[in-house]
This record gives C-alpha cells, sequence and structure tokens, in this order.
C-alpha cells in the first residue's frame, strides 16, 4: 500500500454511471501530495541500488500502474457516459441539454494539459479519448534536497501521454489535479440537469 500524509482527498463518484458496478472513487489528492511526503522520507531516487527491499523501482512502478488504472477506467466511464447523454439529448424532449457546452464549461479557464505534438485541441472529451488511446503513459517528476541533505525524486501530478491517430504523432501532458476537478465539475452539472432515472430507464 501506497504511503501517504493527507488526510483530504478529492473523490470522483461514478454510482451515477448507467454502466457502472459499483461506486467509483479517485484519491489523487493522496497519491499526488503523499508522493512528495514518502520520497522525501525515504530519500528515492533513480540512482539508488536497485536491491533495495522498497526503493524508488517498487514505489513508482506500483504508483504508474496505480494511476494509470485509474485515469484510464475513469476516462472510460466519463467517455461512455458523454455518448449517452448525446444520444439522451437528440430526443426530441431534451433538445435543452448541451452536452458539450457542459463540458467546455467543467473546464471553464483552468488549464487541464498542454499539447507538445500533433494537431490535438485539449478538450475535456479530447483528454478521454486520449488517455484511452495513449500508447505510453509516463509521469512526470521533480527533484529536491530533503532535510538530511538528500537527493530525492518524486511525482509532480503530472503525466505525459503518447500515442498515434490517423496517421500523426501526438504528445500531450495532463494536470490530474485540474482534469479531476474538471471531470467533478461536469459530473455536478449532469446530476443537475439530467432526469438520471429516466436516462437509466429508457436508454437502450
Amino acid at each position: 500500500m501506497i504511503k501517504t500524509s493527507i488526510e483530504t482527498s478529492i473523490k470522483i463518484n461514478f454510482h451515477q454511471h448507467p454502466l457502472a458496478e459499483t461506486s467509483r472513487t479517485v484519491d489523487f489528492d493522496r497519491l499526488h501530495c503523499g508522493s512528495e511526503n514518502y520520497c522525501s522520507e525515504y530519500a528515492l531516487t533513480d540512482e539508488e541500488e536497485t536491491d533495495k527491499d522498497f526503493g524508488w523501482y517498487h514505489y513508482f512502478g506500483h504508483l504508474k500502474s496505480l494511476v494509470s488504472q485509474i485515469l484510464i477506467e475513469a476516462s472510460i466511464s466519463c467517455r461512455i457516459l458523454t455518448d449517452i447523454l448525446k444520444k439522451y439529448s437528440n430526443d426530441s424532449d431534451n433538445k435543452e441539454l448541451n452536452v458539450e457546452k457542459w463540458l467546455r464549461e467543467a473546464v471553464d479557464k483552468t488549464s487541464i494539459g498542454e499539447v507538445s505534438r500533433g494537431s490535438v485541441t485539449l478538450s475535456l472529451r479530447e483528454s478521454f479519448n486520449k488517455l484511452i488511446h495513449a500508447t505510453e503513459i509516463s509521469l512526470c517528476y521533480d527533484q529536491q534536497i530533503n532535510t538530511e541533505d538528500h537527493l530525492y525524486k518524486f511525482w509532480t501530478g503530472s503525466v505525459e501521454l503518447e500515442g498515434h491517430h490517423n496517421g500523426e504523432d501526438w504528445s500531450i501532458s495532463i494536470e490530474i489535479m485540474n482534469w479531476t476537478r474538471a471531470v467533478q465539475r461536469f459530473l455536478a452539472i449532469v446530476e443537475k440537469q439530467v432526469d438520471m432515472y429516466h436516462l437509466y430507464k429508457y436508454d437502450s
């Protein structure tokens, strides 16, 4: 279990998603904020010996696997939800439901990431697509000196994604905290604007 020291957390609940089997929470505050505390305490760095029982490679191997799994599962759920909502909004009785507008409002002026290669417009919906279809995901690191003058590296809370689409390579970075909050805002708008009971009952 990855040790953390932050008690507050950001949680994204997917219990309203029509295809979700259980309530899903994303606890990125603990993973992100706890990373620096843990790495500082144990002075973790990729320059250390590889035969430690619980060193850099063990910690970041588990961290990358966990972050990747959460991001992909959340993106799949959100992408399916947006597709269902778009279909639902095409009904003559639901023309006032503007899913694209809600996605834009959820991001507002927040930067969820940057594009470093490729013709990508990084909207919230497109971030779901990129997270699902990326062929490579990397955690971004920074380094500091701890109170005992030992160098350590830690996860900054950003991830870099690479992939290939329509004959073009692309590369983007995602700021996980901002992305998570944008997803939270989107789900809050959906909960307020959509008759979820009607959606679940009549969606097919």
